[in-house]
């Protein structure tokens, strides 16, 4: 009987845990007592009858499709029939987010929000449940009847095409019966057609809010998709002003106060995340904790980033929210990439596109590809880390993402420069400049202005390189980048020493060499203590304090070109032709797989 009851169960995975319990009754009553046996007979033919009418009557409208998993449920903008043109972001901001809160009471849904899908005018239900990666379409129309109330139809239909359960819900004419009762309404009627033996729990996201709160949120969200930042930061601190327990709009305040580089971002999603965890919204505290560990990366701190993603990472596992794991396991992956441990960053990458190629989540495969074509890049396989780009460019046009368009085409520039292509480089450079300069993404800026210093020095433009990195550095202070700082101001020095300027040299290398102890980046460390050893040969050709600088670079990356080169020169000065030659050599070996940027200053050092 308990083997029988475990095949019944099968298609309900969500009700096991209780079936065990009963399982485990009827396994304890065998015994030969006939009151035993009685009592277990008896047991047995009430779950039965009870179970029939479940499989034969209650068994739900998608019972077929979360016998594995639970059933991923795309919710499309509501379309605007209503005659009112003012309600698009409410339409497609808070609607979606009212019903996915409803949904997500049962076991069975796993809500994908408007805010996952890439634009709000999807082609076909179907084009937009693979961008998404779900089993389901909840499409919605909006209308209002004669009477002056609001109706809202929707249709529930799988990937086919085939209709799953279709209703329609009316509330009143007001704008809280529209943006809070109309998606109650039909997130009850949903659950019903769903989980018909769901019992009512509270949900998430229950909290009362103004209607005038809800359309500045809606108002902030959807200038935040346009890439206005200014615009939805302001939109989004009346949200928070009016409605300080609304977890969503503090978490997406905070990202904005992120983007444009301004202070208070940490506080803002902190907070959204406390008010989060006090609703009971595991979602939006997920989604705070991710934004944080990106804040936190940003700024250099590494031990921070790490420990804030894997608290978000342990508590989607607990949801089992794995959306969130993919983008989570991403993260780390840069993060890992960020700190120069590539077996790490590839291992984190190939777990994150395993997910999202299993969900069929096109859009996060192309993050995905992005940071594995860095990963190309650092390891030199400049044409696998091309054909990554360029299908991410390709991806990101077609989407519309102008961030992320920006950000394909500086990678593309990246590898161009690296290639030798200058020409291509400049292109894609000034174009990622320009867009973030148009999306009014001000953090953004400052890595396509320092590759372009980087390619002025290359091509041994002084005037233009000195002009973008002293653009860039500032930034990276107002805005507090500190990883960014050091690789700029270690260009410079390069470009100090090229000018036979030691003393500027020395500045940038000796401040490169701080921050990148403060950062606990060794090999970066390496390369500006091996350019503060050469300014200071420049200076004085029998410096003890050269060779002490050497000394702690081979520790730190023995390997480093720039180590090799500034040894190469120390030889050279101590009258050691031939050691020099052999390091050049070396050196020139691994600049050839890694940096062939620098390849011409390393012939000239070679021919002299």
């Amino acid at each position: 009987m308990a083997r029988l009851l475990d095949r019944m169960l099968a298609p309900f995975p969500e009700h096991r845990p209780a079936a065990g319990a009963v399982a485990a009754e009827l396994r304890s009553m065998q015994r030969p007592l006939p009151r035993g046996l009685w009592a277990a007979l008896g047991a047995t033919a009430m779950l039965l009858l009870t179970l029939g009418g479940y499989g034969l009557l209650n068994r739900g409208v998608v019972a077929d499709l979360v016998k594995e998993r639970p059933a991923r449920v795309a919710i499309l903008p509501v379309e605007n029939r209503s005659g009112d043109p003012t309600l698009e972001a409410e339409l497609r901001w808070v609607l979606p987010d009212g019903l996915g809160s409803a949904l997500r009471t049962s076991p069975r849904l796993v809500p994908l929000l408007a805010e996952t899908l890439p634009s709000q005018d999807a082609s076909s239900a179907l084009a937009a449940a693979r961008k998404v990666g779900a089993d389901l379409i909840l499409a919605s129309t909006l209308r209002k009847t004669p009477k002056g109330e609001w109706a809202l139809a929707y249709t529930l239909q799988d990937r086919t095409g085939a209709v799953r359960h279709q209703g329609l819900v009316r509330a009143g004419g007001g704008p809280d019966a529209l943006l809070q009762a109309l998606p109650r309404a039909a997130g009850v009627d949903l659950l019903k057609a769903v989980d018909p033996f769901l019992n009512g729990e509270k949900r998430e996201n229950a909290v009362q809010l103004p209607p005038q709160v809800l359309r500045a949120y809606a108002l902030g969200r959807e200038r935040m998709d346009r890439g206005q930042f200014q615009e939805a930061r302001d939109h989004l601190s009346q949200a928070c002003n009016q409605a300080p327990q609304f977890a969503t709009a503090a978490v997406h305040y905070g990202i904005c106060l992120q983007k444009l580089g301004e202070p208070g971002s940490e506080l803002a999603i902190q907070w959204g995340r406390w008010a989060a965890r006090a609703a009971g919204n595991r979602r939006a505290e997920i989604q705070a904790l991710t934004q944080l560990g990106l804040l936190f990366m940003e700024r250099g701190q590494w031990d921070a980033s790490w420990t804030t993603f894997d608290e978000a990472m342990r508590l989607a596992q607990t949801t089992r929210d794995e959306d969130f794991q993919s983008a989570i396991l991403n993260n780390l992956g840069y993060l890992a990439l960020e700190r120069k441990r590539f077996v790490e960053a590839e291992e984190h990458l190939h777990r994150a596109l395993k997910i999202q190629q299993r969900l069929g989540k096109t859009d996060d495969e192309v993050l995905t590809l992005n940071n594995l074509a860095v990963l190309a890049k650092q390891r030199g396989e400049y044409a696998n880390a091309s054909r990554h780009y360029q299908r991410v460019l390709e991806a990101v046009r077609i989407s519309g993402d102008r961030w992320a368009e920006s950000l394909a085409e500086n990678n593309l520039g990246d590898v161009a420069l690296a290639q030798g292509a200058f020409q291509e480089a400049a292109q894609r450079f000034e174009a990622s400049l320009r867009i973030k300069r148009e999306i009014g993404h001000k953090v953004g800026t400052i890595i396509p202005l320092a590759n372009l210093g980087i390619l002025a020095r290359v091509q041994g433009n002084a005037g233009a390189a000195e002009q973008r990195f002293q653009e860039a550095l500032d930034l990276c202070r107002e805005m507090k980048r500190k990883p960014l700082e050091p690789v700029i101001l270690w260009h410079w020095g390069a470009l100090d020493l090229s000018r036979k300027k030691p003393a500027e040299a020395l500045r940038h290398f000796q401040e490169a060499a701080t921050l990148q102890a403060h950062l606990q980046d060794d090999e970066g460390r390496a390369q500006s203590l091996a350019g503060w050893a050469e300014a200071l040969l420049t200076q004085d050709t029998r410096s003890p304090r050269a060779e002490a600088l050497l000394k702690e670079a081979r520790t730190l990356s023995p390997e480093c070109l720039f180590v090799l080169r500034a040894e190469a020169e120390l030889a050279r000065r101590q009258n050691r032709p031939e050691a020099a030659r052999t390091l050049l050599e070396q050196a020139l070996a691994r600049a050839v797989k890694i940096a062939p940027e620098e390849v011409p200053d390393l012939k000239a050092r070679l021919a002299r």
